[in-house]
């Protein structure tokens, strides 16, 4: 989500970039701050900036993962013995188009791009091509001991969410309750496979 914040009293303005993992409610409540809602950024040119009339369809996106997880909720935790908690509909998203505005009267312009996971950090070999843990039902191939969970497509589709993580978490915690049982004068070194 980017902001840009006019001088003095002047509007605040955001432009959301197309997450398609969030529901709509951050929209409403900025909406409800009094901030003017834009699209993806198009292009710049001199001190005009152009957005997509694109808001509304990453809001009914979201909208529609929402409703999704709803159901989900409202399906599987009485079977389960939990109550179901007031879970609200969204109220209707409205709002106007700016396809484009002048930034002269800005002092700052604050750009974000999202979340995507990084693991650029970890100092091994251990990623694809794309920047993805390479993994076998959590575990790493190339870092003995080094283990991942909640990656997307780690072992199903449903990995990486709330409702699949669950398996592949207990997959991981048995492959590390099993690693911990070695007796530790066996142990070797890690070997580090490029």
């Amino acid at each position: 989500m980017s902001y840009s914040f006019g001088r003095g009293k002047g509007p605040i303005q955001t432009n959301s970039s197309p997450k398609k993992d969030e529901a709509g409610e951050h929209y409403r409540t900025l909406q409800q701050l009094g901030v003017v809602l834009l699209g993806r950024i198009a292009s710049v040119d001199g001190h005009r900036a152009h957005f997509e009339d694109d808001l509304a369809a990453s809001v009914a996106f979201g909208d529609a993962r929402w409703e999704d997880a709803r159901r989900l909720l409202s399906e599987r935790l009485p079977v389960m013995g939990y109550p179901v908690p007031e879970l609200p509909a969204p109220a209707p998203f409205r709002y106007t188009p700016v396809t484009e505005i002048d930034l002269l009267g800005f002092g700052a312009v604050i750009f974000t791009s999202g979340y995507r996971p990084n693991f650029r950090w970890i100092e091994f070999p251990i990623c694809d091509e794309l920047g993805y843990p390479i993994t076998l039902d959590g575990a790493s191939p190339h870092v003995p001991g080094l283990y991942f969970c909640g990656i997307h497509f780690m072992r199903v589709r449903r990995s990486g969410f709330m409702f699949g993580v669950g398996a592949d978490a207990a997959i991981v915690a048995g492959a590390i309750a099993r690693n911990e049982q070695r007796p530790t004068a066996t142990a070797q070194p890690a070997q580090i496979t490029p």
